[in-house]
């Protein structure tokens, strides 16, 4: 689980806004050996920023290949 600061940054020709904002993000993976230097990895993560008294929520899955030297 992470814990943090979220930051967001917008401009539009001239005017610049920054926002901070409270984020946590749990999540979970698991590696799996493919064979003795290949392995797959399977990761999901659940962000959840709170920004103005309402959250945002952002989901993401990765699948990754994985080679050791």
């Amino acid at each position: 689980m992470l814990f943090g600061v979220a930051r967001a940054t917008t401009s539009v020709l001239t005017v610049t806004e920054t926002v901070n904002d409270f984020a946590y993000q749990p999540g979970a993976g698991v590696d799996l050996n493919v064979s003795g230097r290949v392995g797959v990895r399977i990761e999901g993560d659940y962000r959840i920023v709170r920004s103005e008294g309402s959250n945002s929520r952002e989901l993401q899955l990765v699948l990754a290949a994985m080679f050791a030297f």
